[in-house]
């Protein structure tokens, strides 16, 4: 689990503290920076296949200008810096109680200023704080502690080296789900490798047929317990995918599919109760549907350890589904993932506050950030443009639901357009 995020100077983050939960719920107008943040931890993913084996300093290639904070008045370079602290369960490890691996990852990154290299970066100062590393369990003496961390260590140290095998272990375990997704289609391409890593969900959704179609019996077995919907007692993953789809989004719908191996393809179709016998090609139901199976497949083969990334679950949702949406994500936090969640729907949030009423979900795992894009005061007395950047304001949940704060333009939009109904 990300624990903190501090970063400089990434797109619109000219300097962010942000204090994770286990339910990050980002909202905010368009431009206030909610995509920045998913955009950063998606960066340190990506950042891993750029570093050489032995995780020493390494150039970076390509890097887009506009990744870097652009309003600051500054034309020659721009640094970007970061440092991530994080703890990591390891349930590989026999002891009583499953260990916590908790370290900080640091990084600075800079333009270099020699115009005949543009477009490449130098990374400097891979720092793994490795005398954070600590064993968290029941243990009969300090002796045993102290084993079982040099056990630990020794481990890791063998594996992938200091600080590299944490982090690599905690990004390995992210999943995103991108607010572009796939339009509608029946016929989908059965890929030849994804058997060999069906969680790596693709982010437009466009493997979500072939997901369903293979996994189940498999390589995953039964849904959570916290995630099983309360009127479905099957705990395959179809079952479930189509007990949240026909009760909660869309009443009576459901998904078929079937792989045609000679053709290596997956079809898919929806169907209605209320139309039996009758299958219809995706392109010819709601966009809703299509759109919804990669935020349900993703959320119901969450898994403890699990970074869920979610951008716009609400998409082509009715206000019901976008409720009951929420509730999902909210227990895939009691399923054991983190998730960050990007939404402009009220409905996805009010169903989150319902969980945490309901018990689904504890009020302290719960932040609402709240962004806003600020302009600041000119960046020179020639240049007279002003900075624009991100400020986060943190919202919290009690065990009612009720929140702590209502800053201006978060949920009040209905009450506006009333006022100007009644004017």
């Amino acid at each position: 689990m990300i624990t903190k995020i501090h970063v400089k100077k990434f797109k619109s983050l000219k300097s962010l503290d942000y204090e994770c939960a286990k339910l990050n719920v980002l909202t905010g107008l368009n431009g206030s920076g909610k995509s920045s943040l998913i955009q950063f931890i998606l960066f340190l993913k990506k950042m891993m296949a750029w570093d050489d084996p032995e995780g020493t300093n390494c150039s970076i290639r390509a890097i887009p200008p506009d990744t870097f904070y652009m309003t600051d008045g500054r034309d020659t370079w721009r640094e970007l810096s970061f440092n991530v602290s994080f703890t990591y369960h390891d349930t590989r490890v026999n002891f009583k109680n499953p260990p916590v691996r908790e370290g900080v990852f640091k990084r600075s990154i800079q333009r270099l200023k020699d115009r005949t290299k543009q477009g490449y970066y130098s990374a400097q100062e891979d720092v793994f704080n490795f005398d954070t590393v600590k064993c968290e369990g029941e243990f009969e003496s300090e002796e045993d502690e102290e084993r079982a961390r040099d056990e630990l260590l020794e481990e890791v140290s063998a594996d992938e080296g200091e600080w590299m095998c944490f982090w690599k272990e905690l990004l390995d375990h992210i999943r995103f789900v991108d607010a572009c997704r796939q339009s509608p289609t029946e016929i989908n391409e059965l890929s030849s490798d994804f058997l060999d890593s069906w969680e790596e969900m693709d982010p437009a959704g466009n493997n979500a047929a072939e997901l369903l179609a293979t996994v189940d019996g498999k390589y995953y077995t039964d849904v959570d317990i916290a995630l099983r919907h309360p009127n479905c007692e099957s705990a395959t993953l179809k079952d479930q995918v189509n007990a949240w789809l026909g009760q909660e989004v869309s009443p009576g719908a459901f998904v078929e599919t079937r792989v045609v191996e000679d053709m290596n393809v997956v079809l898919m179709r929806f169907g209605f109760a209320s139309a039996k016998g009758c299958l219809f090609r995706p392109e010819n139901v709601g966009t809703g549907l299509s759109n919804v199976l990669p935020v349900l497949l993703t959320c119901l083969t969450a898994r403890k350890g699990d970074t869920l990334l979610i951008e716009n679950p609400e998409l082509h949702l009715h206000p019901r589904g976008q409720a009951k949406v929420g509730e999902l994500i909210a227990r895939a936090v009691a399923a054991g993932a983190q998730v960050f969640v990007e939404t402009h729907s009220d409905h996805v949030i009010n169903g989150m506050r319902v969980a945490v009423k309901k018990g689904i979900v504890k009020p302290q795992d719960v932040n609402i950030a709240f962004f806003t894009r600020r302009p600041h005061k000119p960046c020179s007395a020639v240049d007279k443009k002003r900075e624009v950047y991100t400020e986060v304001s943190n919202i919290k949940v009690d065990g009612n639901g009720s929140l702590s704060e209502y800053p201006e333009d978060f949920m009040d939009e209905w009450n506006n357009q009333l006022m100007e109904l009644l004017k």
